[in-house]
């Protein structure tokens, strides 16, 4: 959130700010989507279920 005021402004930082703007989104959602993948497969193979 802060660097979202750099992103509007004309500042000579505004790639800077983009890449790690990007990165952060990604990399969150990388996180939240392999964790709820792990968390489901873990738990359907302690039910006994196929991993599907």
């Amino acid at each position: 959130m802060g660097l979202i005021p750099l992103v509007l402004s004309d500042a000579p930082s505004f790639p800077l700010c983009m890449a790690i703007i990007l990165g952060l989104l990604s990399a969150t959602l990388i996180v939240l989507l392999v964790v709820s993948e792990l968390c489901l497969q873990l738990r359907s193979e302690q039910l006994g279920g196929t991993g599907d």
